[in-house]
């Protein structure tokens, strides 16, 4: 285990809560973006933004994850907070004025048009400062961006 700093937007250990400027810290070797949500996001009470709740306590918690599924709305409720926050953060990542970035996709089937139209702006506009790492059970490509 490499034990890599990562940031995520949530702040807190076991239950975290969600702030952006957890993107921001020094400390951060690596930026995790769920731009759909995730299984351990949920609200409580009259939180307005999620937390991140572990399993070994959500069990306890009779709340729904915060996730956007597939549907005809996906696009609409991607521009909602934390997910706007999040795609913002991400075009800003992938933009790097000076350093190096890569980015590592796991678990996407390129599916979504709004999130594959950033990947390819930030590939156009990182002049050549941006790698991504594509983790798939795909032994090739469907097809390959620019065609």
């Amino acid at each position: 285990m490499e034990k890599i700093p990562v940031a995520d937007g949530f702040n807190g250990g076991v239950t975290g809560w969600w702030d952006m400027r957890a993107y921001n810290s020094d400390e951060a070797a690596a930026k995790v973006f769920k731009v759909h949500g995730s299984v351990d996001w949920c609200l409580l009470d009259d939180d307005i933004l999620p937390r991140r709740i572990r399993h070994s306590i959500k069990e306890e918690i009779d709340n729904e994850p915060v996730l956007i599924w597939p549907a005809a709305t996906k696009y609409i409720e991607s521009q909602r907070d934390p997910f706007a926050q999040i795609l913002t953060k991400m075009r800003e990542t992938l933009r790097p004025q000076q350093n190096e970035v890569i980015l590592t996709i796991i678990g996407y089937s390129f599916g979504d048009a709004h999130i594959n139209d950033e990947l390819n702006r930030a590939l156009l506009e990182a002049d050549g400062r941006l790698t991504i790492i594509v983790c798939t059970e795909m032994e090739k490509p469907e097809q390959i961006w620019g065609d």
